[in-house]
């Protein structure tokens, strides 16, 4: 989605968060949640920039204190292998790589609620277990990989 799609959510009250991460000179990615329904349950993926660059969340940070925060690690050289087999044009673009590839700072980790290691990935047991137990999902509901 482009930034300029962004600003129109934006603007006509769609998107319950948004935010960029930096990610070298000149270079910001953008990132948003939409709103979620009023008796509605919302599961984002987002990232360390949530934490680390709070004062770019729009409209502010009260919400990220009501956020259930979950850490996912995994092991630097299984990040990088599976980084590099989504996106190998970032092998032409060390600056890129190496914020994409940056550990989380403790104070991120400190930041999460649960933190799970996927050095070796998540199976289905393992993402029933986790919306059992952390997002108080219906075992019968369906969780995707």
């Amino acid at each position: 989605m482009s930034r300029a799609e962004l600003d129109r959510l934006d603007s006509e009250g769609k998107l319950l968060l948004r935010w960029q991460k930096v990610l070298g000179p000149g270079r910001a990615e953008h990132y948003a949640f939409p709103r979620v329904p009023l008796h509605g349950i919302g599961v984002f993926g987002g990232n360390d920039a949530l934490i680390e660059n709070a004062p770019s969340i729009r409209p502010g940070t009260e919400l990220l204190d009501r956020l259930c925060k979950i850490l996912v690690v995994c092991d630097p050289a299984v990040r990088r292998e599976r980084l590099l087999s989504r996106s190998p044009e970032l092998l032409r673009d060390p600056v890129e790589l190496a914020a994409r590839l940056a550990a989380s700072p403790q104070r991120v980790r400190d930041s999460a609620d649960v933190v799970l290691d996927n050095t070796r990935g998540f199976g289905a047991a393992e993402l029933e277990q986790l919306g059992k137990t952390v997002l108080g999902a219906d075992p019968r509901s369906r969780i995707e990989t």
